[in-house]
């Protein structure tokens, strides 16, 4: 799975790992809703939220611009009302994952056949095409890295040396016994549509037009092997605007079955609105903001266990009287969080009376169990205890 604009990488790098806001300072509001020239070394790392470069037009940095800073769905309706449901079942261990290099050894590239599909898309950074790779032996085998990609015209003169875009790094997975190619993958909700079996290298050109020699074929080199030239089509003429001659490319990836068509909690976003202070002896009131930022639903069936772990910090900075407490969310009512949306659930903890005055109450809360060995979608927030009012 890769990234619909280079820079949204920084979403798919929690690739799918959780990601969560964390609040610091006074509470803000939760959101609501009402009714160039290309580089000669095929290494060089273009940064995915570093500044854009000095010749691409305005237009196209405002966009990288906003691909590196996505807007969340904001707060839809009134939040959930808090449900007094301690979870008093197992500890809930993450999915292994599986490490494909123990299971299957890297392809013999001689082996390696490549076919190229595009132009199909294009955006900001340029039209989208892909080099396709696929095995002719009779295993299963990995395809790491990525081929060295060199935009040439008809006669192979190199117009242009393809620089290495940030991104999940593989490996590919290639199936034997697939046959070549005839689409380029087709945009669903997580992104391209990869067909198990094969590899899959993006390739993305800007510019590269009014040139004497048009564009009309990629160099491809895979680690020492002799180059391939894959005849491409005429480069999108609404491509020119983009201005430069520039080659970005990622290494090859592929998918071990389709998209899901519901994802799990863990692709939420979460966001926490704490108060600024709260009473010793008395229940603090708070919400927290589940966020999916795809265009698919995310499930709550079964509804999904959080933990809430506070502790207090004293007067030499030391966090003690670490507790954990877990709760099942209130979602009975509500099994899915829709596409772009977002619910808020109200949340509360008792503070203990005995609680020192003027010592800071330090809040967790994330989705899981509280053993949960995986990085969890947590926020943390300090927050000064007073005394009740007589």
């Amino acid at each position: 799975m890769r990234r619909t604009a280079l820079a949204c990488v920084v979403l798919l790098l929690t690739a799918l790992l959780p990601v969560a806001c964390v609040g610091s300072g006074a509470p803000t509001s939760l959101p609501r809703q009402d009714s160039s020239s290309a580089s000669a070394a095929a290494a060089t790392i273009l940064a995915p939220c570093g500044p854009a470069p000095s010749d691409w037009p305005a237009e196209k940095a405002a966009g990288l611009e906003a691909a590196c800073h996505p807007t969340l769905p904001p707060l839809m309706g009134t939040p959930i009302p808090w449900l007094d449901s301690p979870y008093t079942g197992p500890q809930i261990a993450p999915s292994p994952s599986v490490d494909l290099e123990s299971v299957y050894g890297p392809c013999d590239l001689s082996q390696v056949r490549l076919d190229f599909e595009g132009w199909g898309t294009q955006d900001v950074l340029g039209s989208v095409g892909w080099v396709v790779a696929r095995t002719t032996g009779a295993r299963v085998c990995l395809l790491r890295g990525l081929a060295k990609i060199e935009l040439a015209d008809s006669g192979g003169t190199v117009i242009s040396t393809g620089m290495q875009g940030d991104g999940p790094l593989g490996p590919a997975l290639l199936q034997p016994q697939m046959a070549p190619p005839n689409a380029a993958p087709t945009d669903g909700p997580l992104g391209p549509q990869f067909i198990p079996g094969y590899g899959y290298e993006e390739v993305r050109v800007s510019g590269s037009c009014g040139l004497a020699s048009p564009a009309a074929a990629l160099r491809v080199t895979l680690e020492g092997q002799a180059p391939v030239m894959l005849t491409i089509p005429a480069l999108p003429a609404s491509g020119c605007s983009a201005g430069g001659n520039v080659v970005l490319d990622w290494p090859f990836l592929s998918e071990q079955s389709p998209q899901p068509k519901i994802l799990p909690p863990s692709w939420l976003f979460t966001q926490a609105e704490f108060p600024a202070q709260a009473t010793v002896g008395q229940v603090m009131h708070f919400t927290v903001a589940l966020q999916n930022h795809v265009d698919l639903p995310v499930s709550l069936d079964p509804c999904p266990i959080y933990t809430l772990r506070y502790a207090l910090i004293d007067s030499g900075g030391r966090e003690v009287g670490e507790t954990a407490l877990e709760y099942t969310l209130n979602c009975a009512g509500t099994k899915q969080i829709g596409p772009q949306s977002t619910l808020g659930f109200e949340m509360q903890l008792t503070v203990p009376a005995d609680t020192p005055l003027g010592d800071s109450l330090v809040v967790w809360w994330w989705l899981g169990t509280s053993d949960s060995t995986s990085a969890p979608p947590m926020v943390k927030q300090p927050i000064l205890l007073v005394a009740a009012k007589s």
